[in-house]
């Protein structure tokens, strides 16, 4: 890749910076960046490698978050042991120095993206020249903050998904609670520590009012007292 001018890099981190925070979905924000840098650099594919949890400091190398363009270059990159290899062992190790990292047998180039990952591109006219790298660092920066928000906007989905499915299965309960309690011939009742009424079943608000009585009971005591 020739060494751009000034105004290609000042054009390639507009681009570059429009394409991070698009989206709260990590999958097609990291295709278009993806595909912004390749366009610019004239790289074949590009690869978005992400630790696995963002909090926990460590990558898991058997199973990182990864995002891809084109997607096919997955399925190539898992017939190629030797470059599949030494990409997991970049990936898995701290994000830092050196800023680019270049496999010896092949055109694959690695930058950390912050603490969150690595960058990899396919590129076969070589590493990508110094200016091009500084272009795109602060860019890497606001793509790790981005990754972050991904991350949480993610895990607060789940979070939301997991209560709805709980509330889903209380209300389930208690309708069943409701049809067995309405179905028995026997009053129920549950109480707090003070005698204070929590729960009285139809059946037995049936029993209490064909009985005798001052009022409504409100504590277990005036049940008991009423149907005795």
């Amino acid at each position: 890749m020739a060494e751009p001018a000034s105004e290609q890099l000042l054009a390639l981190k507009f681009e570059l910076a429009l394409a991070v925070g698009q989206s709260l979905d990590l999958a097609p924000m990291g295709r278009r960046f993806l595909v912004t840098l390749l366009n610019a650099t004239g790289g074949s594919s590009a690869q978005l490698w992400l630790r696995a949890e963002a909090e926990a400091g460590a990558l898991t190398p058997a199973a990182p978050l990864r995002v891809a363009y084109p997607q096919r270059s997955l399925e190539q990159l898992a017939r190629t042991p030797a470059l599949d290899a030494w990409m997991r062992n970049t990936a898995s190790g701290p994000a830092g120095m050196p800023a680019q990292r270049s496999h010896v047998g092949g055109c694959m180039h690695a930058l950390p993206v912050d603490a969150e990952g690595w960058l990899f591109i396919d590129q076969a006219s070589g590493p990508l020249p110094e200016a091009v790298l500084q272009a795109i660092a602060v860019v890497l920066k606001r793509l790790a903050h981005a990754c972050r928000a991904c991350h949480e906007h993610a895990r607060a989905r789940g979070l939301l998904a997991q209560k709805a499915v709980a509330k889903a299965a209380l209300r389930e309960a208690l309708a069943r609670k409701d049809e067995i309690l309405s179905l028995s011939a026997d009053g129920f009742a549950t109480a707090r520590r003070d005698g204070g009424l929590i729960f009285t079943s139809p059946r037995l608000g049936e029993l209490v009012h064909r009985l005798p009585s001052t009022g409504v009971p409100t504590t277990l005591a005036e049940v008991d007292a009423t149907l005795h």
